[in-house]
């Protein structure tokens, strides 16, 4: 009978070690930012989810990290002043793997107005 009742304490035990395991309902999104005529990393671009309040900011290498994505499919914009915004469509998260990125902008061809100093 005490044979029974350890067998039975260490496989609820083993189940619910594991459950962990198949309760990830979050994805993950990482990469970086670059200029794509120079390849310098462009700091403080915005990283968004479109449709979501949720994002991130590149960091002082171009690096950014996005977690706790619901699983689903999203389009991602990137933005960053001096530069044409990129939507990437389509992006698919699951749970396991993080999603890694490497983006490319290119700069705006702003041209100013005339000054004319009298």
């Amino acid at each position: 009978m005490k044979l029974k009742i350890f067998i039975s304490i260490v496989l609820l035990g083993l189940l619910l070690n594991s459950n962990p395991a198949f309760a990830q309902n979050n994805g993950r999104i990482s990469g970086t930012v670059i200029d794509r005529t120079t390849q310098q990393k462009i700091v403080a671009a915005s990283i968004t989810l479109v449709g979501t309040s949720i994002g991130a900011v590149t960091d002082s290498l171009g690096y950014f990290r996005i977690t706790n994505i619901p699983l689903n499919t999203y389009s991602l914009q990137i933005s960053s002043l001096g530069y044409n915004n990129k939507t990437l469509f389509n992006l698919i998260i699951g749970s396991g793997n993080e999603t890694v990125l490497n983006v490319e902008l290119d700069a705006t061809a702003d041209q100013l107005e005339d000054v004319i100093i009298t």
